[in-house]
């Protein structure tokens, strides 16, 4: 503007300059403050259905005694919360452990069928890779359980979600239900070695069940435990 020699000479140009380019200004506001508005939107929405799917989700743990099995006055409502978190918020961590928890019901009450199609689901979903590599985790388990083995075997050959140990651990397991017990150490000291070096109760159980094979006492193994990995990702959904 200090080019301009008057007063009157800086008005006219501005004048001139909002006749030429007003409304692409204006339309520039328009679109930036749509665009603030929209992210501030999306992350209350976003905000709003982790805490609807954190009720639902919360609303299911708490009815379910330590036993395991919901009551029939209960199971309505487990029901309902469980039918919400899969139709309304299915790609929330919490609908899908949501989903570890019925199919971990399921196996309990002896519904392989059941818990292998609820596993199946939180695969399909793919919310995010370690949930993922548990699902399959526990899939070739349930798979496993209900004399499908070499299915269950074809999935743990493919490790996901940073459980490297606990498939080849699970591995192990499943070569020891088929008989193949060589293959099921050679699983199991591989496991062993992908361990992080934490000591629990479920790192001393593989240990025994590398000791029973060298033993040659295969039938003191506890097949399809839970392995630290599974465990710290149980913890995780607390």
């Amino acid at each position: 503007m200090d080019s301009y020699r008057t007063e009157e000479e800086q008005v006219e140009a501005i004048k001139k300059f909002f006749k030429e380019y007003g409304t692409k200004v204006l339309l520039a506001v328009v679109v930036a403050a749509g665009a603030f508005f929209g992210i501030k939107s999306y992350q209350h929405n976003e905000r709003s259905d982790r805490e609807a799917a954190s009720t639902y989700y919360n609303r299911m743990v708490e009815i379910v005694p330590a036993q395991g099995a919901v009551s029939d006055e209960d199971q309505p409502v487990f029901d309902a919360a469980y039918a919400a978190l899969l139709k309304d918020f299915s790609d929330t961590t919490y609908a899908s452990y949501a989903a570890f928890f019925k199919a971990r019901m399921d196996v309990t009450d002896g519904n392989l069928d059941e818990a292998e199609k609820t596993l199946r689901w939180v695969v399909e979903q793919q919310v995010n890779d370690e949930l993922v590599g548990l699902a399959n985790l526990r899939l070739a388990k349930v798979l496993a359980a209900n004399e499908k083995a070499e299915d269950a075997l074809a999935l743990v050959k493919q490790p996901q979600g940073g459980f490297a140990s606990s498939y080849a651990e699970t591995e192990g397991d499943i070569l020891v239900q088929l008989g193949k017990n060589e293959e099921a150490l050679t699983a199991y000291e591989k496991a062993e070695a992908l361990r992080d070096g934490r000591e629990s109760m479920t790192s001393r159980l593989l240990t025994m069940k590398i000791d029973s094979l060298k033993e040659g006492q295969q039938d003191k193994l506890h097949a399809f435990g839970a392995s630290s990995e599974e465990a710290e990702a149980d913890k995780n959904a607390e």
